[in-house]
């Protein structure tokens, strides 16, 4: 399934649709490794990342080299941000050291011009897993992983739907 959905939304090119599907495929085990155990290892996330800033450096990924890092430096100060004002706030760790380097990843996704995208729909991914969590075992503790990766392929859909309307609608 998701082969098929990142080949349509590579827009049939053959290597677009295979990096496409390689960053929803690892993307989608860090989240389910996040749901089962919240557990988000670095044998996932550190590839997620090259394979963000090598696919774009390659013309692969939809955001040029420049954005894609830009993208992933401004999702990491946003996570180290938020980290330590959680920390200050609470007095003990809210923000694992995974979900932050998640967040990184799919910032070299998205690319900065993106970037904004996936903020918007970090909230919409946060309020379903947390109805889907509700009343379960652990429901006071949020898997963020799960939300951020949620997030990601939401607003990638987005983007390549408006990218490829752009051709199509009036400008």
């Amino acid at each position: 399934y998701m082969v098929a959905l990142a080949g349509a939304c590579g827009g049939g090119a053959l290597l677009g649709g295979a990096f496409l599907a390689l960053a929803f495929g690892l993307a989608a085990c860090a989240a389910l490794l996040d749901l089962r155990g919240f557990w988000l290892p670095d044998s996932l996330t550190r590839p997620l990342l090259w394979l963000a800033l090598l696919g774009a450096a390659t013309g692969l990924a939809a955001v040029g080299p420049a954005d894609a890092i830009l993208g992933a430096v401004v999702a990491w100060a946003l996570g180290a941000a938020l980290r330590a004002g959680l920390h200050a706030r609470h007095g003990q760790e809210m923000l694992g050291g995974g979900d932050a380097k998640l967040f990184v990843a799919c910032g070299g996704l998205c690319g900065l011009s993106g970037l904004p995208l996936l903020l918007g729909a970090l909230p919409l991914g946060l309020g379903l897993l947390g109805l889907a969590r509700r009343g379960g075992p652990d429901s006071d503790w949020l898997p963020l992983g799960a939300a951020i990766v949620t997030a990601w392929m939401a607003s990638a859909a987005l983007a390549l739907t408006w990218g490829g309307l752009a051709g199509v609608l009036p400008g």
